[in-house]
């Protein structure tokens, strides 16, 4: 994961802005003709995956490694900032990493809603065959406690 903003000037394209937060694989860099080309000391090369075929040399230390599940994990979090500040949040990434089926959450659809009750019915990947497809979560979402299949605003 990238832990400092950064933007990286690309030969014959446009500036690239990779914020705090994104996700990246390491991999190898590549030149124009494809060649693999050699790592630089205190960088490291990364396929950004929020962004489409993005692959760059970063400092070292701009870059904290993650293990696969913790990936897995905030791969479905699409605000780069909201994935960066729930890494550093020890105690809320326990609660995150414990949720379950059957467990009760608390659901926000959209920025300044109020949070509505809802229970985890399926927790997993959306597409098992991919490398890295995230955790996913279906929620049940429930009105004064019991479930409910419509919602008013």
């Amino acid at each position: 994961m990238v832990v400092k903003e950064c933007t990286v000037e690309k030969p014959q394209q446009k500036t690239l802005r990779i914020p705090r937060g994104s996700l990246g694989q390491s991999c190898q860099e590549r030149n124009s003709l494809g060649r693999t080309l050699p790592p630089c000391k205190g960088k490291k090369s990364l396929r950004i995956l929020d962004q489409t075929n993005v692959v760059l040399s970063l400092d070292e230390r701009d870059v904290v490694e993650l293990d696969e599940k913790l990936a897995e994990l905030l791969f479905p979090i699409t605000n780069c900032e909201e994935r960066c500040n729930l890494l550093s949040d020890e105690e809320r990434l326990d609660r995150v990493r414990d949720i379950d089926c059957g467990s009760k959450v608390r659901v926000q659809l959209r920025s300044g809603d109020k949070p509505l009750p809802g229970v985890v019915r399926f927790k997993g990947s959306l597409l098992p065959d991919r490398a890295l497809s995230g955790i996913w979560f279906g929620v049940e979402l429930l009105k004064s406690g019991f479930p409910s299949s419509r919602f008013s605003p």
